[in-house]
Parts: structure tokens; C-alpha cells; sequence
């Protein structure tokens, strides 16, 4: 479980680093809906000299985190191809994508979540932007007595990104 952990810390903060390489970033506070709980999210988004986009998303389950006091985090790395509309300050990206979550139902219960989703991203604005995310897919639970079940997912996000 550690290495699963550790591993989807590193893809996700990978591409927050590889900056250097792109003709744009941009930093998003967001909040989304999904199947599973209300998440308040922190993402960052690469957007290639070529149309590539990579967006690394770490946030909190806020009804679980807050309301019922288990700590619920969330990462997710999606990659995308974008088509800008300069005229109109605005870029869409379908994309597809993975995340991942884990809570404690009980002190001897974990469960995790694995989900895989197709959507899109939308970007409108020029410094400040306006930022739109939604996907559907599907999603596996597991928990820690290795019970599985598998489920229809979907996510909405909107938020606000500020470019670089």
C-alpha cells in the first residue's frame, strides 16, 4: 500500500516539475463533485509547446474530511490534447484520467478507490482563468477485508487558474 502511495505522489508531482519544457503553467483552486464525496483540490497544468497538456490534482474530501472527521485524500493526473482558440481565450481539452482515494470507515476498515474517467478540461481568460473540468468512467473499491466492488463514476469541476 506504501508503494502505491508513494508512486502516485511521484507521477503527480512529476509533472509539476518539468516546467522548463513548456510554453505555459498554470496553478487552479477548484472544487469538484464526484460519485464519491465534495473535493476542495489544488492542481497545476502544463500546457506543451506541442498541443499535450498534462494536470496533476491533489485535494480533500470535504464532507468525509471535514464533516466526518476521516481524513480523505484525493490525487488524480489526467493528460489531454488541447485546441486553443486564441480570438476567443479559449482552450478545450478532452483528456482522460486517473484517481485515486482512501479513507478509514472504521479504525481496522480502509477503503480505496481507483477511478478512470474520459472528459474534457476548459480554460477561458487570459492571465486569470476561468477553469471547467468533467469526465464519466469507471471506478473499483476496495477495501482493507479485500472486498471489491466496481461502479459508474463522474466528476465536475470548476475553478479558478492563474497562468504563468
Amino acid at each position: 500500500m506504501k508503494q502505491t502511495i508513494c508512486a502516485l505522489l511521484l507521477i503527480c508531482s512529476s509533472s509539476l516539475f518539468s516546467v522548463s519544457y513548456s510554453q505555459t503553467a498554470a496553478f487552479i483552486k477548484s472544487f469538484s463533485r464526484g460519485k464519491i464525496d465534495t473535493y476542495h483540490n489544488f492542481e497545476g497544468v502544463i500546457l506543451f509547446d506541442i498541443p499535450l497538456n498534462l494536470r496533476s490534482s491533489m485535494g480533500i474530501g470535504v464532507m468525509r474530511s471535514y464533516v466526518q472527521q476521516r481524513f480523505h485524500p484525493r490525487l488524480s493526473q489526467a493528460i489531454g490534447y488541447s485546441f486553443e482558440f486564441n480570438s476567443l481565450a479559449l482552450i478545450i481539452s478532452p483528456e482522460i484520467s486517473g484517481n485515486w482515494s482512501k479513507y478509514s470507515l472504521t479504525e481496522k476498515t480502509e477503503i480505496e478507490n481507483i477511478e478512470f474517467q474520459a472528459g474534457y478540461h476548459l480554460f477561458y481568460g487570459q492571465k486569470w482563468r476561468i477553469f471547467q473540468s468533467s469526465g464519466i468512467g469507471l471506478g473499483r473499491e476496495r477495501t482493507s477485508f479485500d472486498l471489491r466492488t466496481n461502479y459508474f463514476t463522474y466528476h465536475i469541476s470548476l475553478g479558478l487558474a492563474y497562468v504563468w
